[in-house]
């Protein structure tokens, strides 16, 4: 192969790479960004509260979402309050992730209390078990979980 063929293949193949990766940019950016400042909005949120608190601090913040962008924000908003905002007894009226009875009936009850809605409040009371059940096996997720789980909810509604 001759030299400028060889330079010809490399700009192709760099072609190809920057149009995918614009693609997938711009694609699940968006999802990224939600993540980034629900999780921004949270531990703002969360320094002026105890953790009791960060369910208020939801329906305040987020009172209607109709958008993944929106969703995933919303379950930054939690894990940042819910990291931040200082202990109260709040973790302890919560039940463990394990305990799947018990944590579908307060996710229930919680949600009738706080009014947040029905489908969308089963979810992100299902967050406060989960940081509930980290903070109790002193266990934290990090950024970047929270955004592979994101990028994971962003897959599936996108049907891949």
């Amino acid at each position: 192969m001759n030299k400028k063929m060889v330079i010809a293949a490399g700009v192709l193949l760099l072609l190809v790479v920057a149009v995918i990766g614009g693609s997938f940019y711009k694609k699940y950016s968006s999802v990224l960004n939600a993540t980034s400042e629900g999780l921004y909005r949270g531990e703002k949120f969360g320094k002026v509260i105890e953790q009791g608190k960060c369910i208020v601090g939801l329906k305040l913040v987020y009172p209607a979402c109709d958008t993944v962008e929106c969703e995933l924000s919303v379950n930054g908003f939690i894990d940042g309050c819910m990291r931040t905002a200082r202990k109260d007894d709040f973790c302890s009226s919560v039940p463990g992730i394990t305990e799947t009875k018990k944590s579908l009936e307060w996710v229930a009850d919680s949600c009738q209390q706080y009014d947040l809605g029905e489908d969308k409040c089963l979810k992100y009371m299902h967050r406060f078990v989960s940081a509930c059940t980290e903070q109790r096996e002193n266990r934290t997720i990090s950024k970047s979980e929270i955004f592979e789980a994101g990028f994971e909810k962003a897959q599936e509604r996108n049907g891949k």
